[in-house]
């Protein structure tokens, strides 16, 4: 009974165990042998019972973590569980371990410049975002209006502003419409009818011809309407700046 026992905890445990998330802000080491670029940077590894900071300990087995040392444990990742190993940082050709600004403990000096320089090679670079239309990140040079659906203005020609911050015109528009739809015209057969003499009189087909579509002449009048607007708003606003200049030279 007492091994049956053990042997449904045992397997629960594994269960558990397996199941288990584990996340490592170093990424590492993956590799106990190659730890170099993993103990030149300080990190955090938390698990689903605890985090852990690398810290720097007085010896292999210390784990105490004080500000300076010879030696560093260093957390990673393995089955799902946070675990721990030290190392003499002077094995890999750095000076001591000391702390972050953040508290973590890393190798430092002897090749640490370099090493770090290496990870930060190695690491892709983030595109720089600066601007967002809408939900979309993109350059801010390469969006030509904003908001979306504003009024906007491109070739000295009246447009609106699409989802992607582009200023789509009145002529943009009409290229778009310029080939108008097919007349889609369809010929019905009537039937053959038959006189009182019983001769056969056959009717010409009929023809159905489809409406053209009135949503592109509406969306035309629209944009001419405000185009005739801005155009009276710049007559204007003209007008107003060439009284001024008169007045101002007429009392200078």
């Amino acid at each position: 009974m007492r091994n049956l026992m053990l042997f449904l905890f045992m397997i629960v445990f594994s269960m558990f165990v397996s199941a288990g998330t584990c996340t490592d802000s170093d990424k590492g080491p993956v590799n106990l042998k190659d730890v170099a670029g993993f103990i030149a940077v300080g990190g955090v590894t938390t698990d689903d019972f605890k985090s852990h900071e690398d810290r720097c300990v007085r010896s292999e087995f210390s784990d105490r973590s004080v500000d300076k040392a010879t030696w560093i444990r260093e957390y990673y990742c393995s089955g799902g569980l946070a675990l721990s190993k030290s190392f003499k940082c002077a094995d890999y050709g750095f000076n001591e371990c000391v702390k972050d600004d953040d508290g973590r403990g890393h190798c430092s000096g002897g090749k640490a410049k370099e090493v770090v320089n290496e990870i930060k090679k190695a690491e892709p670079e983030k595109p720089k975002i600066d601007f967002y239309c809408g939900s979309v990140p993109m350059k801010r040079s390469d969006a030509e209006c904003y908001p979306p659906g504003k009024l906007c203005i491109k070739d000295r020609l009246p447009g609106e502003c699409s989802s992607a911050c582009k200023c789509v015109t009145v002529n943009a528009d009409e290229e778009e419409s310029s080939e108008e739809p097919e007349t889609n015209v369809e010929k019905t057969q009537e039937p053959e009818e038959k006189s009182e003499a019983g001769l056969e009189i056959k009717v010409p087909p009929q023809e159905k011809v489809s409406t053209t579509p009135q949503k592109q002449v509406e969306k035309k009048e629209e944009l001419v309407k405000q185009t005739v607007t801005l155009r009276v708003i710049s007559a204007l606003s003209n007008s107003v700046k060439k009284a001024w200049h008169g007045l101002w030279g007429w009392f200078s």
